[in-house]
């Protein structure tokens, strides 16, 4: 996931140098910035995407379903466990993968 997100968010970013905005869908990455949108390892569809002036890329995580861009309820019970302990966990909320930050001026 994180790897997908690399490529996602520099194809985000050049598409956005590109047309002055974000993509409104991931697709209109592929093909001139991406060859294919990677799967979501957690459950192997693309990964989820909500456009917008500040877009939001996210893995459904763990739980396998698709919490709408929420974070998980306690994150930070995930920094002191192992990958293994929680590609286990059964805890709600998705990954965020990638948010860029607020520019001045625009929201």
């Amino acid at each position: 996931a994180i790897r997908a997100s690399v490529l996602i968010a520099c194809g985000l970013e050049s598409y956005r140098a590109a047309h002055g905005a974000y993509p409104s869908e991931l697709s209109d990455l592929v093909p001139d910035l991406l060859p294919l949108i990677p799967p979501d390892p957690f459950d192997g569809k693309p990964l989820r995407y909500r456009a917008g002036p500040r877009p939001t890329l996210y893995s459904v995580g763990p739980n396998r379903v698709d919490d709408r861009a929420a974070p998980p309820r306690n994150p930070s019970s995930f920094a002191a466990l192992p990958v293994r302990s929680i590609l286990a966990s059964a805890q709600g909320g998705d990954w965020i993968l990638y948010a860029p930050p607020a520019i001045q001026g625009r929201e």
